[in-house]
């Protein structure tokens, strides 16, 4: 059954279309879909007065496509104030669901999420404490205290399907800002935290993810010893990660890289002196070589623009 069906159902039906209600012979297994208890959730808190107009206007935004937390918000439903009596009806909606559907548990917080960041942090605490068997609530309540941040930027974590011991972890160790801005540009949770654990600058990884370098890709060049720091420094000088990824694999330093890229060598000479194929298969040069090949290469190099040929920096590098 689809989402906006059972969104409606849910939000019609509440408890009485659970197993065990009086409707469940109405509603049937469509009870056991999260969308059927969000419905139930959020028109808990809703006043009575136009809810029937809002429950056809969101499943009519659901139907079309649109994000569950869009198409509340677009039909007007989260707009009312809520009461301590209306989130202890949601909240143990939530609760009974949880109990009947255990193993939902994971994409319910995951839909709810996009519901959540809409409402007050009255109701989103305890909504989310109903998921949280570890302690992990207390733990990035105390973080986001000390180190800023909101409600919305861990709801944003959690709509990537990251679970709240994961997040109070990285709360914990990194600025949730930070955190934040790497999953916005594809980073996992579990990526983040090697990236920490490696000791990198979570801002110049998002600096380096912003040029369109995947997140997995960077991990590799990091765990063979490079840094974040290096590896942007030579995409703002033309390389891109496959030359990197090249680099060390041929033995390279990338700061010595560097060195040859801020001193007049270009990133089209690196790829033609070292990463040229000879006829046995081997590579011409290796990247290990020191700063005086490359003056010697920049010798070379004014000596071809006035009618010498590449092949003979070739021959020099060998």
């Amino acid at each position: 059954m689809g989402g906006a069906k059972t969104f409606a159902l849910g939000a019609v039906f509440g408890q009485a279309g659970v197993e065990g209600g009086l409707c469940y012979g109405i509603v049937g297994g469509a009870s056991a879909s999260v969308f059927y208890v969000v419905g139930w959730f959020v028109f808990s808190l809703v006043p009575v007065a136009d809810t029937l107009t809002n429950i056809r206007d969101a499943a009519q935004c659901i139907a079309s496509g649109d994000g569950v937390g869009a198409a509340l918000y677009g039909s007007g439903v989260l707009l009312s104030l809520v009461d301590a009596g209306a989130i202890a009806t949601a909240t143990g909606a939530v609760a009974i669901f949880i109990k009947l559907n255990p193993e939902k548990a994971a994409p319910l917080l995951r839909v709810l999420a996009d519901v959540l960041k809409y409402l007050p942090d009255s109701v989103i605490e305890p909504t989310v404490r109903l998921f949280d068997k570890t302690g992990s609530v207390d733990n990035i309540l105390e973080c986001l205290q000390a180190g800023g941040g909101s409600w919305g930027d861990v709801l944003g974590l959690v709509t990537n399907g990251d679970g709240l011991e994961d997040i109070a972890t990285i709360v914990s160790r990194a600025r949730l800002a930070d955190a934040m801005m790497l999953a916005d540009k594809g980073a996992s949770i579990a990526e983040i935290a090697q990236f920490i654990d490696k000791g990198q600058d979570l801002f110049t990884i998002g600096q380096v993810l912003e040029k369109g370098v995947r997140s997995v890709d960077l991990l590799l060049l990091i765990n063979k010893g490079a840094r974040a720091g290096e590896v942007l420094q030579l995409l703002d000088k033309g390389a891109v990660i496959e030359d990197i990824a090249k680099i060390m694999d041929l033995g390279g330093d990338l700061s010595k890289a560097i060195g040859w890229l801020n001193n007049g060598v270009t990133m089209d000479d690196i790829r033609g002196i070292f990463f040229t194929l000879n006829e046995n298969g081997n590579y011409i040069g290796t990247i290990s070589k020191t700063i005086d090949v490359v003056k010697s290469i920049r010798e070379l190099l004014s000596r071809e623009a006035a009618g010498h040929r590449q092949s003979s920096i070739f021959a020099h590098v060998r």
